[in-house]
């Protein structure tokens, strides 16, 4: 059983409300965590919950489904920019955009979380509109990203690039180690400048690229094939059938053995 780590929630709107955004923030001060929740709750459809501890965050993950993270970079000196990093090389949370907030201004410090993945930074003090506008320009990402999963895509502008970087993700996709940082040394390119071509071209963040690749494979091999799911989450780089299920989930909507009597025999969507 997990235990209940140290939260402060506030809840969603009742039912019946525009679908709920979860915010999950990772603020260490009282008064910083009360600020922000003010600024979501106050603008309707977000369901905001903090934790003072980094070690309490995998498990919030695995309690609710979480479209953004916010973590002050002042709560964990020395640490935010490195929990980032795991976070967006993690298969079960590389998907969810992460904000850093931070007061000190350096482009040292920008290029640090910029390297470490992140999403979206915030300088204090920033505006209940700037955040606002941050969090729904994210969520148009995701959008997009959902798109992305489920309909071809055109050929971007850079075709060699791109065709090179498809054929480095799909010969590794069993590789559950396949990640940005891997990546970037196979297409012999430094993590920032990797991370800023992807972005240029698809919208997307490298770990997004790779779990497409894994569930489109994924969904591709229950429609077409005998094998069990738990051999197809291992094929496609899960190191378990329960995480491969939470992620196959929240792309499809359906668990896989549901999308198999759905779509077996058919092309995968």
């Amino acid at each position: 059983m997990i235990a209940s780590p140290r939260v402060l929630i506030k809840a969603a709107p009742p039912a019946g409300c525009a679908p709920t955004t979860n915010i999950l923030m990772v603020v260490r001060d009282p008064g910083e965590q009360h600020r922000l929740m003010g600024y979501l709750n106050t603008a309707g459809a977000f369901s905001t919950f903090s934790t003072p501890n980094t070690h309490d965050i995998y498990k919030l993950l695995r309690l609710r489904p979480v479209q953004a993270i916010l973590i002050d970079i002042e709560s964990f000196p020395g640490e935010a920019t490195r929990l980032c990093a795991q976070l967006k090389d993690s298969p079960d949370a590389g998907h969810i955009p992460v904000i850093l907030l931070f007061s000190a201004s350096s482009s040292r410090l920008r290029i640090q979380c910029l390297d470490a993945g992140a999403d979206a930074l915030l300088e204090k003090p920033f505006s209940q509109t700037h955040l606002l506008a941050q969090i729904r320009n994210l969520d148009r990402n995701r959008t997009r990203i959902k798109e992305y999963f489920t309909h071809p895509i055109p050929e971007p502008p850079d075709s060699i690039f791109s065709k090179s970087l498809d054929h480095l993700i799909s010969d590794n996709l069993s590789n559950p180690g396949l990640n940005v940082d891997l990546l970037a040394r196979l297409m012999n390119m430094s993590r920032p400048t990797f991370y800023r071509k992807i972005k240029s071209v698809s919208n997307a963040s490298p770990n997004e690229l790779i779990n497409t690749a894994r569930l489109k494979k994924a969904a591709d091999l229950i429609t077409t094939t005998d094998h069990t799911i738990a051999q197809i989450a291992r094929m496609v780089g899960f190191h378990s059938r329960s995480n491969f299920g939470k992620a196959f989930f929240r792309v499809f909507h359906v668990s896989p053995t549901t999308f198999r009597l759905k779509h077996k025999g058919k092309a995968p969507p």
